[in-house]
């Protein structure tokens, strides 16, 4: 029958929804290595945001996100979700391969959904944002549609937050803003059970996101270690928060997370030893208006805070870097 803590687990996962009657919005798709799914890696987007990018429509988006969420992996996900008969980026070909690219936009042969991925890579500038809007504007086909991805790593998503009249401008011109984030709870139990690892229970999977905040970076790395190094999930996971607290672990989650950006750290580490502020409460202690409202717009879009009902709250997991010796 089993050992208590097995009998545990199986009561447990017996009283839990079974995963095809949770939303499956919230789920994430295995990405492919050498042809064949590898469990431990997903998309850094939700089937909702996939869904959303596949929609039969004209537009322009700015995604935001971190290597922590998964940018790194952004441009694999996307083609293994359209399809590289539907993906575009720009050439390195020529004065301006972006315009270059939306020009191209024109020419598209195939019914259906185009996307063309500019990738932070590029240095892609605002002016280019309003090009794109007027190409994907200028497109009448009903069979032909285009998408023109923009992603803004922390350094170019800063760069955005200082310009927040640009932001209403594009904002109201039809643009519109996605980010990539950490994972939702059924995502990580879907990912636990196709890797046959970690914990079976809700409780479990509490203490995975109390270390990890469910930071797909983290996660991996837990699997990781689970995979090639003796002991328990619960040994590797207390490792793991140990290691978070100093280097190397913490300085490159750190990286990851985006907390090199100039002018963000010294902001969010008076954000950190409160707790919780109002922006109104932060300016105050850090006396700079302009910098504090920038660097939370910025902490917002790559999902590094978030308002709540008293003020404005860290994600867990960048509170206790901002607050340890590992960055």
């Amino acid at each position: 029958m089993g050992g208590p803590e097995e009998i545990s687990d199986a009561l447990v996962r017996h009283r839990e929804p079974p995963l095809e009657q949770i939303d499956p919005t919230y789920f994430r798709s295995p990405l492919n290595r050498n042809g064949q799914s590898a469990l431990e890696r997903r998309s850094p987007l939700t089937a909702s945001q996939e869904a959303e990018l596949r929609r039969p429509t004209n537009e322009v988006i700015i995604l935001f996100g971190t290597n922590a969420a998964g940018l790194s992996e952004l441009r694999e996900a996307l083609i293994q979700s359209i399809g590289l008969e539907y993906f575009r980026e720009p050439t390195q070909v020529g004065p301006d391969p972006i315009r270059s690219s939306l020009d191209s936009l024109a020419d598209r042969q195939r019914d259906g959904t185009t996307v063309l991925f500019i990738g932070p890579e590029a240095a892609w500038a605002v002016k280019q944002v309003e090009q794109a809007l007027k190409k994907v504007d200028s497109l009448t086909s009903d069979k032909q549609h285009a998408r023109v991805v923009f992603t803004a790593d922390p350094a170019r998503t800063m760069q955005l937050a200082k310009e927040p009249a640009v932001i209403q401008v594009l904002s109201s011109a039809g643009v519109r803003f996605m980010s990539l984030e950490p994972w939702q709870d059924p995502a990580v139990r879907q990912w636990l059970e196709d890797c046959q690892f970690g914990p079976t229970d809700q409780g479990g999977r509490n203490t995975i996101r109390a270390v990890t905040g469910n930071w797909p970076w983290l996660l991996v790395e837990l699997h990781r270690r689970f995979q090639s190094e003796s002991g328990s999930w619960t040994d590797h996971l207390l490792r793991l928060d140990i290691d978070m607290k100093g280097k190397p672990l913490g300085s490159e989650t750190a990286k990851a997370l985006g907390l090199i950006v100039p002018g963000a750290v010294a902001v969010l580490k008076h954000l950190a030893d409160y707790g919780t502020l109002t922006e109104k409460d932060l300016v105050e202690v850090v006396e700079d208006t302009v910098n504090v409202a920038v660097v939370l717009r910025w902490a917002e879009f790559l999902r590094l805070a978030d308002q709540v009902e008293n003020g404005w709250r860290l994600d867990s997991v960048v509170e206790r870097l901002l607050k340890s010796e590992g960055i």
